[in-house]
């Protein structure tokens, strides 16, 4: 008894954790399209070998049928009116859009599992109904759909890691709009089908064709109108850096910069910097650390050349002792980090720059 009563804690567990990050899960694991950078097939794409929601839904469908059946026996108590008022207030308005409802079920889940773990997905429904009488039907498929879309996830987890990256991605959407519906799967899924369009975008760029840096970013910031619309300019300005980053990390982009004389690197940064919405003052801070970051590297890169020919000029403790004398002239006090970070095997100045980035 106490063994089995243990087992069903850790599922209880896992299942509460899981459900609490269903829509971020794809994103966070990497599993579920969401892999950087991958090309990707249309979601109506068939993918062979791809189960039925319904074959792997039994034990969803019969205990969602059992809630809808003791809805009307479920007696709400205080605290549990409380919890739904607090949603109402919570989510207003949004609860009328599939997402807003995904999200109103899910801290439903959350909160039912961890106050009435012995029979959470019974009292869904009541729950559901009394969260709006108006949106009742909606919430209560929607809360059978994300169920059945969770156990699916759960019994194929391990299959979906050895598929391909766009085939992974063509069985999600096709199973999110079986089960939700194509226009329902679209909204709840939209931040993932930007975030796709932004992969797909970059992979694209970063194939050698031979356009210029200043056409790559045409094209990348065009990727970012049509997967944002009016919502681009206001996420270029919260997250222009991290956007900024994800361009200059391309292998062709670093390809090129590192091409360029010092000159016209500075510039081709600068201009990529102002396109991405920096201010004059900004511009003028990254040009300075650009400076510095440069002659970081040029001083590692001649430390690195010296350590060479000690390395092969010297051994043991004499070795030791000339390093240290190489990394305290070249570092000051900053030689303890370098002999650290060699103690354990980076050697950060063998290891190519990412120009604009280090």
């Amino acid at each position: 008894m106490v063994a089995a009563a243990s087992g069903r804690g850790d599922h209880l567990f896992l299942m509460r954790k899981s459900i609490l990050i269903i829509l971020p899960l794809l994103a966070a694991l990497g599993l579920f399209a969401l892999a950087r950078p991958d090309g990707g097939s249309g979601p109506g794409d068939t993918v062979s070998g791809t189960p039925p929601p319904a074959t792997t839904t039994t034990a969803a469908a019969a205990s969602t049928a059992a809630g809808a059946a003791a809805a009307s026996s479920i007696v709400l108590g205080p605290e549990d009116a409380a919890f739904l008022q607090n949603l109402r207030d919570k989510f207003g308005p949004a609860m009328r859009g599939r997402h807003g409802q995904i999200r109103a079920i899910e801290q439903v889940i959350a909160y039912l599992m961890e106050r009435y773990p012995a029979d959470w997905r019974e009292r869904a429904h009541a729950f559901l109904q009394s969260l709006s009488p108006e949106l009742a039907q909606q919430l209560i498929a929607g809360f059978d759909s994300l169920l059945r879309y969770q156990d699916w996830l759960r019994d194929n987890r391990e299959r979906l890691k050895l598929l391909p990256a766009p085939q992974r991605r063509a069985e999600l959407w096709q199973l999110r709009q079986e089960l939700f519906g194509k226009a329902a799967a679209e909204e709840i899924w939209a931040a993932e089908r930007r975030s796709e369009q932004m992969q797909d975008s970059l992979a694209a760029l970063d194939v050698v064709d031979g356009r210029r840096i200043e056409e790559k970013l045409d094209s990348y910031l065009s990727t970012i109108d049509s997967a944002y619309g009016a919502g681009s300019d206001r996420l270029v300005e919260r997250r222009g850096t991290e956007l900024m980053n994800r361009f200059l990390d391309l292998k062709s982009v670093q390809s090129q910069l590192t091409a360029m004389p010092p000159g016209e690197r500075s510039t081709a940064l600068r201009g990529i910097r102002q396109r991405m919405g920096m201010d004059e003052s900004a511009l003028a801070r990254w040009d300075s650390l650009d400076q510095e970051r440069d002659r970081q590297w040029d001083a590692g890169k001649s430390y690195q050349q010296e350590r060479e020919q000690i390395v092969a000029q010297y051994r043991g403790t004499e070795q030791a002792e000339q390093l240290r004398k190489l990394q305290e002239q070249n570092f000051g006090a900053e030689a303890e980090i370098i002999r650290s970070e060699e103690a354990s095997g980076f050697y950060r100045y063998a290891q190519g720059r990412r120009i604009g980035r280090e």
